[in-house]
């Protein structure tokens, strides 16, 4: 309720929480640290969801939280701005993935970038984010790898076509890569997620990973390791 209060606060005096940082930050935190109540376990429900699932996180009982979060960051943007909102958001995610050997902080920070693209114009706006969330795509946790997917899919929809003309050779390699995810929930969302940047890029931009998707998706491990992905710039 404390978090809702001052979201409305500053939807209503913007200027309030636009000229004081640490009333920001301490509500950022604090949206943060609602973000984290999310289930911890790796069940075959969640993993392994019925084919013709929603990938809608408001049909998820998982992500309530995570979703309220997400929607809060995503009114603090559109109220104050995003020039004041993004540099301290970045700032305190990166201190999130540094600091914190818990996933579930990462997971917060990840979910939480990813409301940033339908705000910012500029593409050079989202470099640092770019920069924090790729790794993950790789990491050892199937819920950061799914985070990852969600936000560059995102930023890829709310920002086309200037997100793809700067990001894909970035961002397209490791997205194939996790076609192949072992978990199947984490396979279908990288699929989204270059689903959004390919509808968004020119031909010229897709073409020389074509190949690469289909081995990618074909069901023979060794067409997998025949496959050569493009160098990424």
């Amino acid at each position: 309720l404390s978090i809702e209060i001052l979201v409305i606060i500053s939807e209503r005096i913007p200027s309030l929480l636009r000229n004081n940082q640490e009333l920001l930050k301490t509500l950022i935190e604090m949206i943060f640290l609602r973000m984290l109540d999310i289930d911890s376990e790796i069940n075959e429900e969640w993993s392994k969801p019925p084919e013709g699932y929603s990938q809608d996180l408001d049909t998820d009982s998982d992500y309530v939280n995570t979703k309220f979060g997400m929607n809060s960051i995503d009114r603090l943007i559109a109220s104050i701005n995003y020039q004041t909102i993004l540099p301290i958001l970045s700032q305190m995610v990166q201190q999130m993935l540094q600091q914190n050997t818990d996933w579930k902080f990462k997971h917060a920070g990840l979910m939480a970038l990813s409301q940033v693209g339908e705000y910012v114009d500029n593409a050079d706006w989202v470099a640092p984010i770019v920069d924090i969330v790729t790794p993950f795509l790789l990491d050892q946790h199937p819920k950061l790898r799914y985070a990852a997917c969600h936000c560059l899919g995102q930023i890829a929809d709310d920002m086309s076509p200037k997100f793809q003309e700067r990001y894909n050779d970035k961002c397209v390699p490791p997205l194939i890569q996790i076609m192949s995810d072992p978990v199947p929930r984490v396979q279908s969302h990288a699929c989204a997620a270059l689903t959004n940047i390919f509808e968004g890029s020119p031909q010229d931009k897709i073409v020389p990973y074509m190949n690469t998707c289909l081995l990618y998706t074909s069901p023979s491990p060794r067409d997998r390791q025949k496959s050569r992905m493009p160098s990424s710039a």
